[in-house]
């Protein structure tokens, strides 16, 4: 009174987790512009002008760095260098999500044809895609990383400009970006 042999082997329990194991990839793809949002966060500080601030009875010097998403969390000091870590790992993870989907994208054309495992598997990337358009999942993540990278840099590189100005910057360049792929995407109708 066991298992029959054949419900026990390896591949068979391997195709039963790949519905499972589709499900959490759709999970983390679908979330894979917040977990990149995330991994910036820590990192994006800006000057607080003419400001002084009072840290464990310190006055601390004028135009101070803080995070710009938590302006009470001062950079370069105890709180921020705790949250260092976690903030490697998050990008660690946004790289590790990345190179994930452009190794699977690379080996697509030729897994879907001969892997019955692949296509269940990797299915909640491809599904809504043409078959001669199974690029473009890897597209959208491209752009979802631009999003987040002219969220970092622009801030960056507008330091001289006026707060509006880096605003008005920063509103083109995101408007630039899914403009461009409403236009590709127009083009090439990757959806069935």
């Amino acid at each position: 009174p066991g298992f029959p042999d054949h419900l026990l082997t390896m591949k068979t329990l391997v195709m039963k987790l790949d519905p499972i194991i589709n499900t959490y990839l759709f999970i983390i793809a679908a979330t894979f512009m917040d977990i990149a949002t995330s991994s910036f966060v820590a990192v994006r500080s800006e000057k607080l002008e003419d400001s002084t601030l009072i840290v464990g009875g310190v006055e601390e010097p004028d135009a101070i760095r803080v995070l710009a998403e938590y302006p009470d969390i001062i950079y370069e000091k105890e709180d921020w260098m705790l949250m260092l870590p976690f903030a490697a790992l998050s990008v660690l993870l946004t790289v590790a999500i990345f190179t994930y989907h452009v190794v699977i994208t690379t080996m697509a054309p030729k897994s879907f044809t001969t892997s019955a495992i692949f296509r269940v598997r990797h299915k909640y990337f491809y599904a809504k895609f043409r078959e001669d358009r199974y690029f473009w999942g890897m597209l959208t993540m491209v752009k979802n990383l631009l999003l987040n990278l002219v969220y970092f840099i622009v801030p960056a590189v507008s330091s001289a400009m006026s707060s509006t100005g880096a605003s008005i910057l920063l509103a083109n360049a995101t408007l630039g970006l899914n403009l461009l792929q409403l236009l590709v995407q127009c083009h090439y109708l990757p959806y069935k």
